[in-house]
């Protein structure tokens, strides 16, 4: 399996595996479950992987399938597999080689035994009174028993193996034909899952895993046996116990992942119960309402069924009721969300039940009600109604700057993307300058710029947006004389969206924006000027090393400077990796003395701190491997 087969590979392990198997992999591979990783002899890949016991894995890429062998129990694509395979892709060094296993390795001959039993377990006769010379060693055993032996072996092998006893009493009870009696077993079984929340120290890998796999045997065999109805039951219990665990559950998400599961396979029953189609969808329909953890995807894939038009028409208007006898958000958010969440269900409806036109109409009043601006403004947008989708995104803007400004700089970004769809660019430029005002950055700065050029009047805002940097000044509408530069008016029309609130002032001048625009326009001299202003500014994040990089070629002097400074204040911090970037300046220091002909100087300078230093031991190697290079 080379690298980049295994790489090909990776792109199709969660379909081969499935969601749930693929991350139990992935786990078991980031808490180093994967032991000596070796190469066979075909180009595959096997390894020992730790779980619950050492088993044997081997994995091989053939005509764009994973072909896998594993001592596990599990038939298919197992976690042990993805986790050998994920080992493999996560090598920290991908260029060496993985040494070869033999033949007689102790994992591919445990995998050959183990191949060579399938293979004779396959070749038994289906009949029970097959011949003595057909039979394989285990039927032949077992055939020497009398009927009260075999009783008293399964009595004790169910005593000593749960697993042997609840699957001898699940078909117990499918021989009884006792439906009753199995829903109450798994009902059990979800009781007993559900008990305690997973965890996982991260730090060691303890943790615990609840184990699902007796509720998710029991729901698919009451499932298969033509009890969907039972299985509907069951997920109630199971998803308000589920929800309940992964509330509490401190893992990485393998208490929800294997919930899931078993709630994928109460989904499958839905449409074969016998609900009438619209409560079929209303079921799925509250199910993912209910879930805020992952569990119910599985719904979303009954809502893509071809339910008839009219089952979705009574829906719409049992969830338009609904919504009716919500309260009022008022500002709460979890209110706003319940809405929100019921509305885009009732939004799917109409549109199933071929009832658009009601859709915008819904969407209004939500907005009006719930704050859903966004959804609406799209609505409209799709409907290819322009003017009222702007006039609903200033009025979101004005009911959302404040509390949700998230939500106010979305539809801020609908109005631009509108206003130069007209070609309005003024209005265009002029939604960019408040952006820019509002928080300084060269990204907000450079599209105020480029949509300024393309209104007209690029110098002007050009001028006017640099001089807000320096001084804080916004503009004005006449023209300014600031130490003999004219300031030209503010050639941009108002918004008519007033400015949004700021929670803390800016500081001016703003030195390290300015430095970072000084920077791209390859302006040395108005790097070093606002550099050194930097006493100025208490709170400007001003990064040293890049001012030193940026005005290298033109001061080598100033840099060199900076860079010795940078060195110096990393070796006071007394930390290994603060050695190891000092080390980096020294580098950049190095780089400028020898091309002024000063390496001996740098390397008396490199001395002297290893001197001064000589009881900081770490420093002292770091710098030793300094003078080496």
């Amino acid at each position: 399996m080379t690298s980049s087969d295994a790489r090909i590979a990776l792109s199709q392990f969660r379909a081969w595996a499935g969601e749930v198997v693929f991350k139990r992999g992935q786990d078991y591979e980031l808490r180093g479950r994967v032991r000596e990783l070796a190469a066979t002899p075909e180009g595959g890949l096997v390894a020992w992987v730790h779980g619950s016991e050492r088993y044997a894995t081997r994995v091989n890429l053939r005509a764009d399938q994973l072909a896998v062998d594993c001592t596990c129990p599990y038939s298919g694509t197992c976690k042990h597999a993805i986790a050998v395979a994920l080992a493999y892709l996560n090598r920290p060094d991908q260029a060496s080689p993985l040494p070869i296993a033999l033949a007689s390795d102790p994992r591919l001959v445990l995998l050959e035994r183990q191949a060579a039993t399938t293979v004779a377990l396959a070749a038994q006769p289906a009949q029970p009174d097959a011949g003595p010379a057909q039979e394989s060693t285990l039927h032949a055993f077992l055939a020497a028993y009398t009927q009260a032996e075999l009783v008293a072996l399964l009595l004790d092998l169910a005593q000593r193996f749960p697993e042997v006893r609840d699957a001898l009493a699940v078909r117990q009870m499918l021989a009884n034909d006792d439906a009753d009696q199995l829903e109450a077993e798994v009902l059990g079984r979800i009781v007993a899952a559900s008990a305690d929340p997973g965890w996982r120290n991260r730090w060691d890998g303890d943790g615990y895993e609840p184990d699902y796999g007796p509720v998710y045997d029991g729901l698919k065999l009451l499932l298969n046996q033509g009890h969907a109805d039972a299985v509907l039951s069951l997920g109630e219990h199971l998803l308000e116990a589920g929800i309940n665990q992964v509330e509490q559950s401190r893992d990485e998400g393998e208490t929800a992942a294997a919930v899931a599961m078993c709630l994928d396979v109460v989904f499958a029953a839905l449409p074969a119960s016998s609900l009438e189609p619209d409560e079929q969808l209303t079921w799925a329909i509250d199910a993912l309402l209910r879930d805020d953890y992952g569990l119910c995807d599985g719904a979303r894939d009954v809502l893509d069924e071809p339910y008839p038009p009219d089952a979705w028409s009574t829906v719409a208007d049992a969830l338009l009721d609904r919504l009716e006898e919500l309260p009022a958000s008022n500002g709460d958010f979890h209110r706003e969300y319940q809405r929100r969440r019921l509305a885009d269900f009732a939004i799917l409806a109409f549109e199933r039940a071929g009832r658009e036109a009601e859709i915008i109409p819904l969407c209004e009043r939500e907005a009006r009600t719930g704050g859903s601006y966004q959804r609406v403004v799209e609505q409209l947008l799709a409907a290819g109604r322009s003017a009222e989708a702007e006039q609903w995104a200033r009025t979101g803007i004005a009911a959302t700057a404040r509390q949700y400004p998230g939500i106010a700089s979305a539809l801020r970004e609908v109005l631009r993307n509108l206003r130069e769809e007209a070609g309005d660019w003024a209005m265009a430029a002029a939604l960019r300058a408040e952006v820019f005002f509002d928080g300084p950055a060269l990204p907000s700065l450079r599209a105020l710029e480029a949509a300024a050029e393309r209104a007209g009047v690029g110098p002007e805002v050009r001028a006017a947006a640099r001089h807000y940097l320096e001084t804080g000044h916004p503009p004005q509408p006449k023209a300014r004389s600031v130490g003999g530069a004219v300031i030209p008016p503010w050639p941009l029309p108002e918004t008519g969206i007033a400015p949004a609130e700021r929670r803390h002032p800016l500081q001016f001048p703003q030195l390290g924006l300015l430095i970072e625009l000084a920077i791209s326009e390859g302006r040395p001299d108005e790097v070093l000027r606002w550099y050194d202003q930097r006493e100025q500014a208490r709170y400007a994040a001003i990064n040293a090393d890049i001012v030193a990089d940026a005005i290298a070629r033109a001061y080598p002097e100033r840099a060199a400077a900076i860079w010795q400074g940078l060195a110096e204040a990393r070796i006071a911090q007394t930390s290994p990796a603060a050695y190891e970037e000092a080390a980096l300046f020294l580098r950049k220091l190095r780089r400028v003395w020898v091309a002024q002909g000063k390496a001996a100087a740098w390397r008396g300078l490199v001395e002297q701190l290893r001197a001064t230093n000589k009881r900081k031991r770490r420093l002292v190697e770091t710098l030793d491997a300094l003078l080496r290079e």
